[in-house]
């Protein structure tokens, strides 16, 4: 396999890495803990439910923090020592990646499905011998994509939060909608 092409197949894990270490750092132990349950959100349904056909009457939630807590986000995010801590942690995690035994599995797969292995790999091989020497440096790319990862998360979560108060209208607009549709049908 080319170099070019295990960084294409490495970019997507460097990425799905860093945004789970991100979000294990940075989302509170409340947010982690969320449970969804079908029917929720009907209790604030009647307060929405008016004879009006406009919104206007559909304010910015009183000490809504969202946009804070989100800016909040933002900035561990933009951390260099955030950053660094995960970018060691994925080129850490890579490196552990190459001392796989993939030549296991791979007898393994042609056991299962005979012909379907090209070629023979010794049943010892490591994903580290697969990639050859261009693989040497897999570990701290996946370390450095994932730093640039986070970087454009926290750009991302910056952004967002300065959009929060028109998607918290939004979604009380939608909810309001929907509580009218409902009561239409009944």
């Amino acid at each position: 396999m080319r170099p070019i092409a295990k960084l294409t197949l490495l970019s997507p894990l460097a990425t799905a890495l860093a945004t789970a270490a991100a979000l294990s750092f940075t989302t509170p132990i409340y947010a982690q803990n969320v449970i969804f349950v079908p029917g929720t959100g009907d209790a604030d349904a009647a307060h929405y439910a008016s004879d009006s056909d406009t919104y206007e009457d559909i304010a910015p939630i009183p000490n809504s923090n969202s946009e804070a807590r989100l800016r909040d986000v933002a900035a561990k995010l933009n951390d260099p020592a955030m950053q660094d801590g995960i970018a060691n942690m994925a080129k850490n995690l890579g490196n552990v990646m190459m001392q796989l035994p993939v030549g296991t599995f791979i007898h393994a797969i042609e056991k299962a499905r005979p012909g379907i292995v090209d070629r023979r790999y010794d049943e010892d091989m490591t994903l580290a011998d697969m990639a050859g020497p261009e693989g040497e440096n897999l570990p701290a790319e996946i370390g450095a994509q994932s730093r640039t990862a986070v970087q454009m998360m926290g750009g991302f979560a910056d952004a967002l939060a300065g959009f929060m108060p028109q998607l918290e209208q939004m979604g009380r607009a939608l909810e309001k909608s929907m509580a009218d549709i409902r009561a239409k049908n009944r």
